[in-house]
Parts: C-alpha cells; structure tokens; sequence
C-alpha cells in the first residue's frame, strides 16, 4: 500500500521562494498480510523510487500510519510514513528545507520472520538542505517482531548511510 508512489524522478521548478512539495493530513491504516510466505508486505504514506531534486521545500504534517497489523511469513515487513528510496537534492537556499511535524505512527506491529523496517522518515540521500524539523512524531505503542536471526528496526528518522546528509 502507497498512498503516494512515484516512480520517475520529480523535480520542483529550482526556483527560490517557488518550488515546494507538500503532504498533508493523509491517512493509512489496517491488517496487510502477505499472500504467499515469500512476499513482502509493504506500507508507505508517500514513496519516492527516483530522485527527488529542485524543491526548495519539502513538508510532510498530520499525516498517519496508524493501527497497522503487517504479517509476513517469510520476508520483509516495510513501513514509513515517507521514504526517499533515491537522492532528495534540494535548491540550497536559506530557505531550503526539509520538515516533518505532528505526524504519527501509533499503534503499528509489525511481525515478520524475515527483517521488520518501521520509521518515520527514511531517507537514501540528501544534499542542498538548509533546515531539517522532526517535530511531534508519534510512535507510541508500536512493536516490531522477527525471528531470533533476523533484525528489527524502529527509527523516528532513518538515513540509509553516515554520508546521506550534506
């Protein structure tokens, strides 16, 4: 499940004071199981597979994945609110910035024998950033289960490597 899926690249305009990207008061909730024990069981508020440039902002507020039950038998159970599966460049203005506030992320578990990803933010790479606001991410009552050889990850904010923020 995706509520925002894009899969190219997207480019705001570059210009200052005039290229911004908001995603605000969305909603994802509910039991997601995987079909066959190999599948993956997947939940995303906004996903961006591509590179992400020439935005002077980018602003994700109110949004939730609440109350979300994901079950996968054998594999790996993924769940962010927005995830930068590319490089998010943006303008690198004063102004340039990249904010998630009052979000929230109750009530998730997610249960998998293969790895469990849970997190608010989750970023590949990210360059031209002035400012960089987590504010009010809710993530009370969550749990993620594997088994006793795989690994469970709960982040309020993830970037994928020591060298993603520049």
């Amino acid at each position: 499940t995706r509520l925002a899926y894009y899969v190219s690249t997207l480019s705001g305009s570059g210009l200052a004071g005039s290229s911004s990207f908001t995603y605000n008061n969305n909603r994802v909730s509910g039991m997601y199981t995987a079909a066959a024990a190999s599948q993956y069981v997947i939940v995303y508020g906004a996903y961006f597979a591509a590179a992400v440039s020439a935005f002077e902002t980018m602003t994700f507020s109110n949004s939730a994945v609440t109350n979300v039950l994901a079950v996968s038998q054998s594999s790996t159970v993924d769940v962010h609110l927005a995830y930068f599966a590319g490089t998010l460049t943006l303008t690198g203005t004063r102004a340039s910035s990249c904010s998630a506030t009052n979000n929230n992320m109750r009530n998730c578990t997610l249960k998998s024998s293969g790895t469990s990803q849970f997190a608010g933010v989750r970023f590949n790479a990210v360059s031209g950033l002035n400012n960089f606001i987590v504010d009010g991410l809710d993530m009370n009552g969550g749990s993620s289960v594997t088994s006793t050889t795989n690994t469970a990850y709960s982040y309020g904010v993830w970037f994928d490597s020591s060298t993603s923020l520049t």
